[in-house]
């Protein structure tokens, strides 16, 4: 049985049309063809709209999704990162470029972040100078060896202020 799709006016046999049960011939007006165009057209058309409307359920419903998001990985660990691993080989280019125009705009927002980080002691910040100054891996680095490095750090901070303050 042949049928005239209603977009493109080429006549077509029915099996070349999606299902649809209420319909007269049990499938739709337009051939699959130009369904796909039609998706595809009205896909990139509505993109902002569709864009903002998944930023506001996901401002929404925030925790949720972190958690969805979070259980993903779990239960995928491996293949998150295979996938993250094959984009970031296939990408190194559009990678390195994004992260040069990242640092070049947020430079301010970064060295005061830097700056906290020094000021408050944070982990990041006392790993670093673990690492800078024994010259071991983040992984080989233990919570005795970050309290310690902590309390050398701020014994030098008191050392330094006295100093300049008799000075």
């Amino acid at each position: 049985m042949k049928k005239k799709c209603s977009k493109c006016g080429e006549i077509k046999t029915i099996d070349l049309f999606y299902k649809h049960k209420t319909s007269r011939l049990g499938c739709r007006a337009a051939c699959v063809e130009s369904e796909r165009k039609r998706c595809i057209e009205d896909y990139k058309e509505n993109r902002d709209k569709r864009n903002s409307n998944r930023r506001l359920c996901y401002k929404a419903n925030a925790e949720k999704m972190r958690e969805r998001s979070s259980q993903y990985y779990y239960l995928n660990q491996n293949r998150v990162i295979e996938k993250t691993k094959a984009y970031r080989g296939n990408n190194k280019e559009k990678i390195k470029a994004n992260s040069k125009t990242y640092y070049k705009n947020n430079m301010e927002n970064r060295l005061r972040l830097a700056k906290d980080r020094r000021i408050t002691l944070k982990d990041c910040y006392v790993k670093f100078s673990i690492r800078r100054t024994l010259n071991v891996n983040y992984k080989d680095i233990t919570s005795i060896m970050i309290k310690l490095k902590r309390q050398q750090l701020i014994i030098y901070r008191q050392l330094k202020e006295a100093t300049n303050g008799t000075a």
